[in-house]
């Protein structure tokens, strides 16, 4: 009897349901999307702000190995050209502490990518050819670091405004939409996180044109 009852437990050293061999389990926020019904048909005013995901864009643009940091660089700054002409726009960055184990608010994410893949940390300047694919070279936090230090003055210079939180950028995305509203007809977030949209709707008010634009793949 007292074997039967122990048979209804999970017989492990840490909670199965919660934890697996690399830690926490990572819930699906993708799903929080449900809650939420899209707006069919949006009349953006001509007057428009768009505020980007800092690490959405720097996965969305594509680009190959064997590139200069240059030439990257300008794909990234043609992409928003491309995309966002009709209004200013303002890309906002994560932070990234040198050490992933700094036991910041993203420390734990960071640990769990770099399981995943192994890149080295690289020195490199406008000339330098990147040998490695954009995916390794990306899961790299130091490298990302130093790349939004070279990307910042290339998309400065064609007037997009850069920002890069101390850690996670989710508020500081947030908190620049409710400070460009005012000035603006409409201003629209561009990133997937469905955390973005919890945020704005903890943090904004129903006064406020702010949308947030979950762009589709390509």
């Amino acid at each position: 009897e007292d074997l039967q009852q122990y048979l209804t437990y999970e017989l492990s050293p840490y909670p199965m349901s919660l934890f697996d061999e690399n830690g926490f389990r990572k819930g699906k926020k993708s799903a929080l999307y449900d809650s939420f019904t899209p707006l069919e048909t949006v009349a953006f005013g001509p007057h428009r702000f768009y505020v980007v995901d800092g690490g959405y864009f720097m996965h969305k643009v594509k680009w190959q190995k064997r590139m200069s940091v240059q030439d990257i660089c300008r794909q990234y700054v043609a992409y928003l050209q491309r995309h966002y002409s009709d209004g200013k726009v303002a890309v906002v960055f994560d932070g990234y502490s040198p050490d992933i184990d700094s036991g910041g608010t993203k420390s734990a994410e960071r640990q769990r990518r770099s399981t995943r893949y192994v890149s080295p940390s690289i020195e490199f300047d406008q000339s330098t050819l990147i040998t490695v694919t954009q995916e390794i070279f990306l899961s790299n936090h130091i490298n990302k670091d130093r790349f939004i230090d070279v990307l910042r003055p290339a998309l400065e210079d064609v007037g997009i405004e850069v920002r890069q939180a101390y850690e996670d950028a989710d508020r500081l995305i947030i908190e620049t939409a409710l400070e460009k509203s005012p000035h603006h007809d409409s201003t629209i977030i561009i990133g997937e996180d469905v955390d973005l949209l919890v945020l704005l709707t903890a943090l904004g008010n129903a006064d406020s044109k702010i949308y947030l634009k979950k762009p589709g793949h390509g």
